[in-house]
């Protein structure tokens, strides 16, 4: 989760604080940068009436050039709305794994809203926009890219002055007031949300990235219908603070190249496993350019052949009239093959073949930036610097890893059946130790699979 990789928190911390015990662990170090559950089905704060999102629509306009796929024999064949799918079907990838995730697209009433600025959408709680757009908010946790640590771990959490909430919704009746926050920056308190500071510049590489916005909220409820609460030293318990997110961005970077074909580059992905990328990619070469070679000789033999027979017993226009002659006499369908192998190899290896590893799956992206947004960080990219003391763990659930489904106990303390992985755990040969295959893993050219 964000709240491991990022700050540092331990199992046994998350667990105790389920039950209560939050006894100087700061409320960044408890589970967080997840989305709150409202009671109220009215409500629509978080979870509640889908996640809305809306699509920033100067994307497809910076983006489309960069989808190598976009023009094939001259014929665009990625359009907008093949991308607006796309981001679709990365959403649907996780809703229709949840009961109480759903997403809502809000594109159209926003653009109808004649707003200066179309990102200042009060309908859109998530923003899809590219990155060097979204650099004009660089006040979010960016994920795909690593954090530098400040010098100091932040304070134990204190009880703070309250301050004038943001807008979360409109629609909202119970929306929290946005409490002050300890910054990676200061290690004191602010009034912004809960932040980690990087430069704009810093994002510029990342293929994509996602910023979740959140804040200090003592109004959370889990998805189980619990709320947080923490005991206090005379018996009584009071709700818990969490680190609850209330908007998100994903951004693209529109200087990288694209892919769309998510299928057509998987059987190469997994091909991949079988050696290394770099071979792989060699073997494609010869392969695509020797079989261009071999007909382009075979058309050029034939080609010499008749002609050089021609030449011996015709000269003038008789030559020419016998030369159409002869060719009336050829197969259609062998004219056809000979043509297909002598254009098609190039354009298939330029446009279909190479950006599957020089270019970027745009539904995996998507679909893997969904995960940021709901509070996942990357499984492979531990240790990573974090703010806190001790590095995350990669954890799975002991119930739900073979099948099976939580119980009503189980239900109530979810961590409780929580573990570390250890290289052992991971059967798959392919995977990194003590890291399982997901979709979560740090976003790469070699992606296999868009699957979770």
């Amino acid at each position: 989760t964000i709240t491991q990789a990022t700050w540092g928190a331990q199992i046994d911390q998350i667990v105790r604080s389920m039950k209560g015990d939050t006894a100087g662990v700061p409320s960044q170090q408890q589970l967080g940068y997840l989305w709150t559950q409202p009671d109220d089905p009215t409500d629509t704060r978080g979870l509640g009436g889908g996640i809305t999102w809306a699509w920033d629509p100067r994307l497809c306009d910076e983006i489309l050039p960069r989808f190598l796929e976009d023009y094939f024999f001259f014929v665009p064949s990625v359009a907008c709305d093949d991308l607006r799918a796309a981001m679709s079907r990365g959403l649907a990838a996780w809703s229709d794994n949840h009961g109480s995730i759903s997403f809502v697209d809000v594109s159209h009433d926003c653009g109808q809203l004649s707003l200066p600025r179309v990102r200042d959408c009060p309908l859109a709680e998530l923003w899809v926009t590219s990155i060097h757009r979204s650099n004009e908010e660089p006040h979010a946790i960016p994920q795909d890219k690593d954090i530098s640590p400040p010098s100091t771990a932040p304070p134990p959490d204190a009880v703070p002055p309250s301050t004038a909430p943001p807008t979360h919704n409109a629609s909202s009746p119970s929306a929290p007031s946005t409490s002050p926050v300890i910054t990676a920056e200061t290690g004191r308190l602010s009034p912004e949300p809960v932040n980690l500071p990087i430069s704009p510049q810093a994002l510029s590489p990342a293929a994509a990235t996602a910023m979740p916005h959140a804040r200090l909220t003592d109004s959370f409820r889990y998805t189980n219908g619990l709320s947080p609460y923490e005991r206090l030293s005379n018996g009584t318990t009071r709700p818990r603070r969490v680190v609850e997110t209330y908007a998100a961005t994903i951004s693209f970077n529109t200087e990288l190249c694209w892919y769309l074909d998510s299928t057509f580059c998987s059987r190469f992905h997994s091909l991949k496993k079988l050696a290394t990328p770099d071979v792989v990619l060699v073997v494609g070469q010869v392969v695509i350019f020797t079989t261009w070679s071999a007909v382009m000789i075979l058309c050029a033999w034939q080609l010499f052949c008749v002609v050089h027979k021609l030449v011996r017993k015709r000269t003038g226009v008789s030559l020419m009239r016998t030369s159409l002659e002869r060719g009336g006499y050829c197969s259609l369908c062998g004219l056809a093959l000979r043509l297909i192998l002598l254009f098609a190899p190039p354009i298939v290896y330029w446009r279909l073949f190479l950006p599957c590893w020089e270019c970027y799956d745009f539904s995996g992206a998507a679909a893997h930036e969904v995960g940021h947004v709901l509070g996942l960080s990357h499984p492979d990219a531990i240790p990573r610097p974090q703010i806190g003391r001790f590095h995350g763990q990669n954890v799975y659930h002991s119930t739900l890893r073979y099948g099976a489904r939580l119980n009503a106990t189980d239900c109530l303390n979810p961590w409780l059946g929580v573990r570390e992985f250890e290289a052992e755990d991971v059967q798959d040969a392919d995977a990194a130790p003590g890291v399982a295959p997901s979709i979560m893993q740090a976003l790469t050219q070699h992606n296999p699979e868009v699957c979770l």
